[in-house]
């Protein structure tokens, strides 16, 4: 089962827009991102990520602590999957 939305003017005639596209494209987009919202949340707060080598650095940020990990991917892949969906819906009720 996969939820669709039929139709839409700027797709072709009798497609439909898949939902878990969105979804999974945003979750991707969330993960390769993490690290770096992580280092500014990090910088953002007066600490730096220490490390003599960028490598070192790296593992730093993709390293524990991992307490709400789950809860910021999760908020971020659904924000990032209703702007696409929302921006897509929302083109097609746009006066051409």
């Amino acid at each position: 089962w996969r939820p669709t939305i039929a139709g839409s003017r700027c797709m072709a005639p009798g497609a439909q827009v898949d939902l878990i596209s969105y979804l999974s494209g945003a979750g991707l987009a969330a993960l390769v991102n993490f690290p770096l919202w992580k280092a500014a949340a990090i910088g953002q707060s007066g600490f730096t990520a220490q490390g003599p080598t960028f490598f070192a650095r790296l593992k730093v940020l993709l390293g524990p602590p991992y307490k709400g990990v789950a809860a910021t991917l999760f908020g971020m892949t659904w924000a990032r999957a209703a702007i696409f969906y929302c921006a897509d819906a929302g083109r097609d009720r746009m006066p051409a």
